[in-house]
């Protein structure tokens, strides 16, 4: 009996208490395992969405920067050859851009909305899409103090939507940016 007793006071851990230890550690270990791969994920997708929203605020800021002329009176009275005019000094500026897939620019002014539509691939395979609306007209009752035409006599803005998808093939836009685009009204010639 006097063995048995001093066995018993004897600290340490037992063989099945270890291995217990190891399997439970093992679940812990396997289970934060999982995560890695999904965080490496979120990362990458994370990295794609901030690089398409730069691309998205850099087309915004370069559409913005080109000077867009027309000899016209009144906003109401613009008419869709003076859409066709603003959609073709957008082409001339876009066809220059040495990061455009020339082949995939596509500038069309719809017919009877005075709407602009722009798709274009840029090299690093982003495909962009900018959809220009009608430019804002004064809407009933103008009770301004200055006639709607006053206020913008030198220029008019149209609203401008920018899409990024990443190709061509793409459904659903990474990114998406609205700006407007400044239209400048030319000085009238003549007498």
């Amino acid at each position: 009996m006097n063995r048995f007793m001093q066995f018993r006071d004897e600290k340490g851990l037992t063989l099945v208490e270890i291995l217990a230890t190891l399997v439970i550690l093992g679940i812990v270990f396997i289970g934060i395992m999982t995560l890695f791969p999904q965080m490496t994920l979120f990362n990458e997708r994370t990295e794609v969405k901030l690089d398409t929203m730069n691309v998205a605020r850099q087309e915004t800021s370069f559409i913005k920067s080109i000077p867009l002329e027309l000899e016209w009176e009144k906003v109401d009275e613009m008419t869709e050859t003076d859409n066709n005019l603003i959609a073709g000094q957008l082409e001339t500026v876009l066809k220059n851009r040495p990061d455009i897939d020339e082949s995939t620019l596509s500038v069309t002014p719809e017919t009877g909305s005075k709407k602009i539509s722009v798709k274009y691939t840029l090299n690093n395979g982003n495909t962009v899409v900018a959809d220009v609306e009608a430019p804002a007209e004064c809407e009933a009752p103008c009770d301004d103090s200055k006639d709607f035409n006053e206020v913008f006599d030198t220029f008019f803005l149209r609203k401008m939507k920018i899409e990024v998808y990443e190709s061509a093939s793409s459904t659903n836009p990474l990114s998406k940016n609205y700006g407007y685009l400044k239209v400048e009204r030319k000085p009238e010639v003549g007498p």
